[in-house]
């Protein structure tokens, strides 16, 4: 694995864990 897609897939896990924290907090925000 190069440093390239070792970075690459860094950034996905990163984009998806925010993805999965903004959209429960968007939900919660519009329960109240």
């Amino acid at each position: 694995m190069t440093q390239r897609e070792k970075g690459d897939s860094l950034a996905e896990g990163y984009v998806s864990e925010l993805w999965d924290f903004t959209r429960i907090n968007l939900t919660q925000n519009s329960f109240e």
